[in-house]
């Protein structure tokens, strides 16, 4: 509902309306999310559910007015009930009939709770009357996180450490509350809306993900300056009207300078971002190489849902592409590049527009490629580069952990008939388009990384051990890094986060926040591989498996090189030991000779994901119930070189050369070039 007024000038950031709790009887109400669960050793609900950091001050705070009518005295208390009812307030907030800002400060116990059932922050009071409640929040008070919308610092560290420490990072898709069913108005404000049902059942959820401006200052703070920070990618529902488009672009790139004469009124949403920025004028352009805006989710789906809004009819999946294109060229070209601002500050620099495709990629049915054809002035297409089983293409999840099906991980990248043929096809279409000169933009990867999910139902436990596994590692660099050959650029990770299906760590209390082994792999690749410019690099007289009347090879290879002539090579096995697959593939290693195009090195570093103790991983392997993979580096004598340069013990490998299911990254610094 509207806030009741009067209403407080300090009360900022309220939104449109809040919450209005009806009480008809004189029973207590009292309404809590599921959001904490006990610990029981990662074994239940514990890896869906996480817990309070132990002996941390934590603060909650509502703003509440009553209609005069409240029960008890207006006596509203602060509760978490469940297994941290003991720390449900002893005293209650006294309502009035003015809005009021109530705060409850608590420690939270020295160790994690092991009995109990699900808690959450929530209200508790007695009808009858009316309750309004708005801007409701529970946030971690200590040095590490001063402020409630700053990143929470240990997932902010782990983006960080995922990242190169110097120089261009990689890009930061955010989800947001534009993704919901909001308006561009709640997406510039720093608090968003709330998810309200009213079907068969009525309920209000918590918060949507960050809105634009957290979005902003979470990217900011990712690096010192525009050529050392994280690229925003902004994904927009296409649900917004043409002065919404505006209204966003002005709050991303147009400048506020009262001196010049900008007023509330001239630069409405410029004018806001200067308020959350603490009157700075300076407009998030200036903050980043560039901002990419993509224009809705997957909108191919079509499934009637807000974050698939299609545009063919619903039920219609990858239907609706030339529609797509033509809306996206109307909403940048017709609206947004019509803006005097658009010229004036040359935001087209800086703001890059996206449109998004499926696993079709020819320029007949594919959804993307119809959409580009129409001439919208976006700068990327994006296409997602999963590897494993996806349902979105009807294939099914594993139903049974087995050598069998580690195998086919391992080749998944290859095997799939929707992922190298993805890659392929969206670079052989994005090719053919720019020569009949239709269209002009480069590929990324919206999402994408280790699949194989029971989408219908994510506690699957054998659907997990596939998706978290060091062969699905294997498979999901293979996508990354055969998708960077064929001209990709950015390429997002789906998804990061904890619990169940796409994420990328285990949950970050009691279950120890380690990270699965498709994000090492893209840890590993970020961290230590140097160089943009991918290089040829072919794999001869290699083994190969027949699977399903077709060979595979179980050699992969992967070659790059920078300015200053140092070479990261990639060495990924995708073969797996012992008895399977209808053949005896022994102890799984592969005798490996790299051909280099060099003639010496100064430094030769290895960098693997292993066991810690540096041995092989086990391509079966996961790091559920304890870190059994790591990334390891091991340095290299220079001695070692040699132009044929072999996998052995003294350079890093086994006696028989790659290990199964092997990621091998080796890096050659101050490389001499071979004599003419």
């Amino acid at each position: 509902m509207p806030h009741p007024i009067p209403v407080p000038e300090d009360f900022t950031d309220r939104g449109e309306t809040c919450l209005e709790i009806t009480a008809t009887g004189s029973d207590r109400v009292t309404g809590n999310p599921a959001v904490f669960y006990p610990w029981q050793g990662y074994t239940g609900e514990d890896r869906w559910y996480s817990q309070l950091h132990p002996n941390t001050k934590y603060r909650a705070e509502v703003w509440l007015r009553q209609d005069g009518g409240l029960g008890d005295g207006g006596q509203v208390y602060f509760v978490l009930n469940g297994c941290y009812s003991n720390l449900n307030a002893a005293e209650p907030w006294t309502i009035t009939q003015q809005w009021r800002k109530h705060v409850y400060e608590f420690t939270s116990p020295p160790t994690y709770p092991s009995q109990g059932s699900h808690s959450g922050p929530g209200l508790s009071f007695t009808g009858p009357g009316k309750l309004y409640v708005d801007n409701f929040l529970l946030y971690r008070v200590d040095a590490d996180h001063p402020a409630v919308n700053g990143p929470v610092k240990f997932a902010f560290d782990e983006v960080l450490a995922s990242m190169p420490p110097m120089g261009k990072k990689g890009c930061l898709r955010f989800y947001g509350v534009g993704f919901g069913d909001t308006s561009m108005q709640a997406n510039l404000d720093l608090y968003g809306d709330s998810t309200y049902t009213a079907d068969w059942y009525t309920a209000v959820n918590r918060a949507l993900l960050m809105t634009l401006p957290v979005q902003m200052e979470y990217a900011l703070r990712t690096g010192d300056r525009p050529e050392t920070r994280m690229v925003p990618m902004l994904t927009v529902i296409p649900d917004f009207f043409p002065e919404e488009w505006q209204a966003m672009v002005e709050f991303l790139g147009v400048p506020y300078d009262p001196a010049a004469g900008d007023t509330p009124q001239s630069k409405p949403h410029a004018y806001k971002r200067y308020l959350q920025r603490g009157r700075l004028g300076t407009p998030w352009t200036d903050e980043f190489r560039e901002i990419v805006i993509e224009i809705g989710n997957e909108t191919w789906h079509n499934k009637a849902l807000p974050m698939w809004d299609g545009f063919g009819w619903t039920g219609a999946v990858m239907q609706g592409g030339k529609e797509y294109g033509l809306f996206a060229r109307h909403m940048i070209d017709e609206t947004v590049m019509q803006m005097p601002e658009w010229n004036r500050f040359g935001l087209g620099r800086k703001i890059k527009w996206a449109l998004g495709a499926n696993y079709s990629t020819d320029l007949q049915w594919g959804y993307g490629e119809v959409a580009m054809a129409q001439g919208p002035s976006a700068c990327y297409l994006g296409h997602a580069n999963y590897v494993g089983p996806k349902w979105e293409t009807g294939d099914a999840a594993e139903t049974t952990f087995s050598d069998d099906g580690i195998q086919k991980t391992l080749l998944s990248f290859l095997m799939n008939e929707t992922a190298k043929a993805t890659v392929d096809g969206a670079a052989r279409s994005r090719d053919l388009l720019q020569t009949a000169g239709k269209a002009n933009y480069a590929l990324i990867s919206y999402e994408g990384g280790p699949s194989g999910y029971d989408h219908r139902d994510l506690t699957n436990k054998t659907s997990e051990r596939y998706g978290k596994s060091e062969a699905m590692a294997v498979a999901a660099l293979d996508a990354w890094l055969h998708s960077s050959a064929m001209g990709y650029k950015h390429q997002c990770y789906l998804g990061y986060g904890s619990g169940y299906g796409w994420s990328s760590h285990t949950m970050p209390e009691a279950g120890g926040f380690r990270a699965h082994a498709g994000w090492l792999a893209l840890k590993l690749r970020n961290n230590f591989a140097k160089g943009d410019r991918m290089i040829e690099a072919l794999v001869t007289a290699g083994p190969t498996l027949t699977l399903q009347g077709q060979d595979w090879p179980l050699i992969g290879a992967y070659a790059m090189q920078d300015a200053a002539n140092n070479y990261s090579i990639f060495v990924l096995s995708r073969k797996l030991d012992g008895r399977h697959s209808g053949t005896d593939l022994g102890d799984g290693y592969t005798p490996v000779t790299l051909k280099l195009p060099f003639a010496k090195a100064k430094n030769i570093t290895l960098h693997t994901l292993a066991k810690p103790d540096g041995t092989p991983a086990d391509p079966r392997d996961n790091n559920f119930a304890a870190e059994k993979i790591k990334i390891v580096s091991t340095a290299i004598p220079a001695s070692a070189f040699r132009s044929d340069f072999a996998i052995t013990p003294a350079t890093g490998g086994g006696p028989g050369g790659l290990p199964p299911g092997a990621i091998y990254l080796y890096v050659f610094e101050g490389c001499e070039p071979l004599a003419r």
